[in-house]
């Protein structure tokens, strides 16, 4: 009798053990098998810290209190002015006091300072809610900003400075704390930072539309300048990671598409008429197109989320995006918008601390003007995405040597118009071409038409 339990006890054992395997074997690691399925329960249970997903500025551009800047688009995560700036603004946003203040912007421009340029308006909440910080002080005083101005003291008797700013409605505000409640010495270090960038010769750098007084500009720009002659520069090579020799990989491609499905081996695969690769399941689908645009759909009705805000839109999108291992290149925010109960975000691609601009010829292609396209609607329910990798070509140079007031000639030189022109933009970026490396391109928005000017003087 003993021995017959003894044997239905190790039979019992043995079928735990044999589901279990079967489980890895067909899911993996079942903690991590949901990678882009976001239920409520998900989002409730994510560990990631909200600190850790914060709203990164497009731009760092650093002011030498001279009239000269310099600009740092790339690697903002390893930047130690970043890190820096962080330390001390959530100090100012926990124990800052609001500042009755005269100054202009161009009384700040002409000091030593750090400037988060977002390019959108960030919702005032949305921005202290991304440093866990609880205060209203700033949301009271600005409702949203566009521009974060860091001005460290030199000395320990200064307070620390930070102005937000709305430049589209022209307000200004200022919140101050003591230098000596910032640890680790950041405005010493800032200041030192900023003074060695200083002495660094470059070839680059850049002037403020609003110091140098160029009135044909809408707002305040940050205009490149190239030093002395002309600027040698590396150009940028475009590729397909689902591309082999020329022909598509398919398991490579079916592989990252298994990344969006709970269960790829219940998902089905088809191809249209068009050659748009199709995945799907009950609640998801895939679509992979010829031109490198990868889709993501998500039909699956959750509960509404209780929380609307900007900042919970955006955080579902990073944690989507993070999550994409085929996404290899720097990216940022360019602008956002809010309709029929949804958010929409626009990503752009980066490299070499420039933007990268999509052609005309690209975006008749994929039907895309960004590289990264997102709807959220409680969690992410639409991913497009434009899927390429840029790589530097570190074994070639080209030569830039159309400067900013020749583009903007150029570009004047087509518009036919009796009225004064005013400029709404003007930026240094690479153009994507499509079979050939990618140049550096000057890019000059004026009454909401772009227009594109090569810097080799090429047409």
């Amino acid at each position: 009798m003993n021995v017959n339990i003894a044997k239905n006890i190790i039979i019992t054992l043995l079928i735990v053990t044999a589901i279990f395997q079967t489980n890895k074997l067909w899911f993996g690691d079942p903690s991590g098998r949901n990678l882009f399925s976001f239920s409520q329960n998900d989002v409730a249970n994510d560990k990631t810290n909200i600190a850790t997903i914060d709203l990164k500025p497009n731009k760092i551009i650093i002011s030498y209190g001279n009239r000269n800047f310099n600009i740092i688009t790339t690697e903002l995560s390893q930047s130690n002015i970043k890190t820096w700036c962080d330390e001390a603004l959530e100090v100012v946003l926990k124990n800052g006091k609001f500042v009755q203040q005269d100054n202009t912007l161009e009384d700040i421009l002409k000091q030593k300072c750090i400037i988060y340029d977002y390019g959108f308006s960030i919702p005032a909440y949305s921005y202290i809610e991304s440093f866990s910080v609880s205060t209203p002080s700033v949301p009271l005083k600005i409702k949203s900003f566009d521009k974060v101005f860091i001005l460290p003291s030199r000395n320990a008797a200064e307070n620390f400075k930070v102005f937000f700013a709305d430049t589209k409605n022209s307000q200004l505000v200022e919140f101050s704390v003591s230098s000596r409640s910032i640890k680790n010495n950041v405005s010493g270090n800032l200041i030192a930072e900023i003074e060695q960038m200083q002495k660094e010769e470059k070839d680059l750098v850049y002037i403020s539309a609003l110091i140098s007084g160029f009135g044909i500009f809408k707002q305040d720009e940050f205009i490149p300048q190239w030093s002395r002659g002309d600027l040698a520069y590396a150009p940028v090579v475009m590729s397909n990671p689902f591309m082999i020799d020329g022909e598509l990989h398919m398991q490579s491609l079916e592989q990252s598409m298994d990344l969006f499905f709970a269960n790829p081996a219940i998902k089905w695969k088809d191809k249209d008429m068009e050659g748009t690769y199709i995945f799907s399941d009950e609640n998801t689908s895939v679509k992979y197109s010829e031109y490198g645009v990868l889709e993501y759909s998500n039909y699956n009705a959750n509960e509404k989320s209780e929380d609307d805000s900007f900042f919970h839109a955006y955080q579902e999108t990073q944690k989507f995006i993070k999550k994409d291992i085929t996404l290899n290149n720097e990216y940022y925010l360019s602008k956002y918008e809010y309709k029929d109960d949804s958010w929409y975000f626009y990503f752009d691609y980066k490299i070499n601390n420039y933007p990268i601009y999509f052609s005309k010829d690209l975006m008749e292609q994929t039907g895309m003007s960004h590289g990264i396209e997102i709807i959220v609607k409680d969690n992410v329910k639409k991913y497009k995405r434009f899927v390429c990798n840029f790589k530097t070509d570190i074994l070639t140079k080209e030569q830039a040597n159309v400067d900013f007031l020749a583009a903007i000639n150029s570009a004047i030189s087509t518009i036919k118009s009796d009225t004064k022109l005013n400029i709404d933009s003007i930026a240094l970026g690479y153009k994507t071409q499509l079979n050939s490396p990618m140049k550096l391109n000057w890019f000059i928005d004026i009454e909401n038409t772009q227009y594109v000017s090569p810097t080799d003087g090429e047409s």
